[in-house]
């Protein structure tokens, strides 16, 4: 027997409450082309609102954003943008929630996210700068319980999005 996700979702038709506004990926200073395309297809699937890549160079492979994002690359809005300039493409309504291993971070699994969520996800070697992380509205980790202690950027975000939709399904 053959699936149909298409089918099967436009049956379901799963939507967010009233006020829910979709949520918005922060990707800090990636370093690897692929990574901005994963992410890309992963907002893609959620329903996020955009995804802002800062950067400090955006001199990136597009060729292969695009191939690891597919159809993606063309349905999901997105930009680059400078640190100096990041905040001023955020609404207000929303919050900045960093998802981060650091000190005050918060399991992902016992905390409320926030309704109208800008996730900040790092660098694939060195995160979030501090300085912008000591701005964000709350901080998250996801808790791993393996001799790994780190995922990639994508399952991460993949991790924290899905969260964030299991809270706020209506």
């Amino acid at each position: 027997m053959e699936t149909n996700s298409v089918l099967l979702f436009n049956q379901l038709n799963y939507q967010l409450p009233k006020g829910v506004k979709a949520p918005i990926i922060i990707a800090w200073k990636l370093r690897t082309p692929g990574n901005f395309g994963y992410l890309l297809r992963i907002a893609d699937t959620v329903g996020c609102l955009k995804v802002i890549f800062v950067t400090d160079s955006i001199q990136m492979a597009h060729r292969k954003i695009r191939k690891t994002a597919g159809d993606s690359y063309d349905r999901m809005e997105f930009e680059f943008t400078t640190e100096k300039e990041l905040l001023n493409l955020i609404p207000q309504e929303y919050q900045l929630v960093a998802l981060e291993t650091s000190e005050g971070s918060e399991n992902i699994y016992q905390t409320i996210l926030p309704r109208n969520m800008a996730l900040v996800v790092g660098n694939e070697k060195s995160g979030v700068d501090i300085e912008f992380i000591e701005q964000c509205n709350k901080i998250i980790h996801i808790p791993l319980t393996g001799k790994c202690t780190s995922l990639n950027v994508s399952h991460a975000t993949a991790i924290a999005l899905f969260e964030w939709l299991r809270q706020n399904l209506a």
